[in-house]
């Protein structure tokens, strides 16, 4: 296969010859895409371009993910901290209720 069946154009866009490269780019390419084809790359650079693009983006999604996750453990930490000062205070409460009653002073529930 010579390097020239591997471009492709919006001017060569019959059937036989839109999926030449290996079925990768089954459409038409529009004059600016075409620039971005080397006769002398496999696969053709916009195909490398892409790939790097999705490694991109994965890696920055599993990022993202991570990030998430260290946020939710996070507040997870934090609501588990306020609970327990929650139930501190509550206690407390009791105690002074307790001593409110026993010097015959009614608590203000």
């Amino acid at each position: 296969m010579t390097a020239s069946s591997h471009r492709l154009s919006i001017h060569d866009s019959s059937p036989s010859t839109m999926a030449t490269w290996h079925g990768a780019y089954p459409y038409p390419l529009l004059e600016a895409e075409d620039e971005l084809f080397d006769a002398d790359d496999d696969p053709p650079r916009f195909v490398k371009e892409v790939e790097n693009k999705r490694r991109q983006n994965r890696l920055a999604a599993q990022r993202s993910r991570q990030r998430k996750k260290d946020y939710v453990q996070q507040l997870e930490e934090r609501v588990g901290e306020l609970n327990k000062q929650l139930a501190r205070w509550k206690a407390m409460v009791e105690i002074y209720e307790g001593m409110m009653r026993a010097h015959g002073v009614s608590p203000l529930r």
